[in-house]
């Protein structure tokens, strides 16, 4: 594994990357012509992911890159949910930027080999006698062509899980729920690779002419015009996708049933009541049970000795009673160290507590603060909940706070920002088994960056 830092974004290179790479060597031929598609492939598509990151980032969101085998991702997460249009504008920032790198080094390139001394058939473009500069420059030129060019294309079509998928699913998600626009991608992805798979087998490409305007790619790089030469790259771009018709039915088509398939589970409610007690202090059985009973029956409770009632508590019997200035006195201690019980954070009663939280709030105690957290991310602006967990983040450095973060904004239906704040989570505490688990993941599972992300966290290493 390599980690390393691109323009203040942490990158990890996976050793599976380069076992992709290595295959890309083979079936790019080998040799010269090998090592150069593998060597442009790999930086494209690093600079394909630094378009996502750096996009990310500037709307506000903390960013990381991860690399692996003949895949790539950017994970972000942001202090408050992204607009649709920013998602979107994240999402094209990829394949352009790795357009734009390879559109510039086609035309250094044509630049330095276009006038090298060549013999070409100008009907089936084939060369017959060149100079040894040439056969470099030929060489260099297939591989940005394909690596810059054919790959961000292939990103940029509407399909399940590529970029321009992703694209068209925000627009779909404008109009349906997250899961109906799942299956929409997924269904419509099918029949589209299925089509292109069907004309692409069925294809008798020497008949139609195509392999010769294949060659015309290859040999455009002697076209004194840059602009033809660069067009040429275009043109062929419906012969790679014919040609490719295979892996394209097997990447989107796997990944278009396996969102099927775990979109007809069964999605889970999580009951009230339900929240994780494993990482907080214990309490007195007794304290517990007299603040759960409180609650319940609207009657001060008795604590035993060495407990008091929580803040929570008392604030809500100030606001039966009327009485603000006592609710805004008690939810100044919410995050303070004492002798009480914490809530669970899915009553509805604390959400009329929230608008009487003071602001800023003293925190001092990173469990109640936690407490504070899990009632926000229930209740809360999701704003304001994202903007407690960066800042109990940078307070007590516990990279927990992610994961809070995550299952509760998963349970409110804000997917893309709960797979970016679970990748900052897994980074930092790798528990594939725990996100596999947990039922507010539900929703995401049959997303394929959250299967990804889970897949990469198992995989050796």
């Amino acid at each position: 594994m390599i980690r390393f830092s691109a323009f203040g974004i942490p990158v990890t290179i996976q050793p599976w990357f380069f076992l992709g790479l290595f295959m890309i060597f083979g079936i790019s031929g080998g040799r010269r012509a090998g090592l150069f598609a593998a060597v442009f492939v790999g930086v494209l598509t690093l600079i394909h992911e630094l378009g996502h990151a750096l996009t990310a980032r500037r709307f506000g969101a903390t960013t990381a890159i991860q690399l692996n085998l003949l895949v790539g991702w950017a994970s972000y997460s942001a202090e408050k949910p992204l607009k649709r249009s920013q998602q979107i504008l994240i999402s094209v920032a990829g394949p352009f930027s790795q357009l734009a790198f390879g559109l510039g080094g086609l035309a250094l390139v044509h630049s330095l080999y276009s006038d090298s001394i060549v013999s070409i058939d100008p009907v089936n473009h084939i060369v017959y006698a060149t100079s040894r500069s040439a056969f470099l420059g030929g060489d260099l030129w297939r591989g940005l062509g394909w690596a810059g060019v054919v790959i961000s294309l292939l990103n940029l079509l509407p399909l399940w899980p590529l970029d321009g998928g992703h694209v068209v699913m925000q627009v779909v998600r404008r109009f349906r729920s997250e899961r109906q626009a799942l299956r929409f991608m997924a269904i419509f992805s099918l029949c589209v690779v299925g089509i292109i798979a069907v004309v692409g087998a069925l294809t008798d490409h020497a008949t139609i002419g195509q392999d010769a305007q294949f060659r015309a790619q290859s040999t455009s790089l002697f076209d004194p015009s840059l602009t033809r030469a660069v067009w040429s790259q275009f043109q062929a771009f419906p012969y790679f996708v014919l040609t490719s018709s295979l892996l394209l039915l097997i990447f989107s088509g796997f990944s278009c049933i396996q969102t099927l398939q775990s979109l007809r589970q069964r999605e889970v409610a999580v009951p009230a009541g339900t929240f994780d007690l494993q990482r907080l202090r214990p309490a007195d059985p007794a304290a517990v049970v007299a603040e759960l009973t409180a609650w319940t029956t609207g009657t001060p409770p008795l604590m035993p000795p060495g407990w008091e009632v929580s803040p929570w508590l008392k604030a809500h019997f100030a606001l039966g009673v009327g009485v603000e200035t006592r609710v805004r006195e008690a939810l100044a201690d919410i995050a303070m160290p004492g002798p009480w019980t914490l809530p669970d954070p899915t009553r509805p009663e604390l959400a009329a507590l929230i608008p009487y939280i003071p602001r800023p709030l003293d925190v001092r105690d990173k469990q109640h603060a936690f407490s504070l957290a899990r009632v926000l991310g229930n209740f809360g602006d999701p704003s304001a909940f994202l903007e407690l967990c960066t800042g109990l983040y940078q307070q007590f450095g516990d990279p927990e706070i992610f994961y809070v973060a995550a299952t509760h904004l998963a349970r409110r239906g804000f997917d893309d920002d709960a797979v970016s704040w679970l990748r900052r989570a897994m980074v930092e505490i790798p528990n594939p088994d725990r996100a596999g688990a947990d039922m507010a993941f539900t929703t995401l599972r049959p997303r394929t960056d959250f299967q990804q992300l889970i897949s990469s966290l198992r995989s050796p290493v």
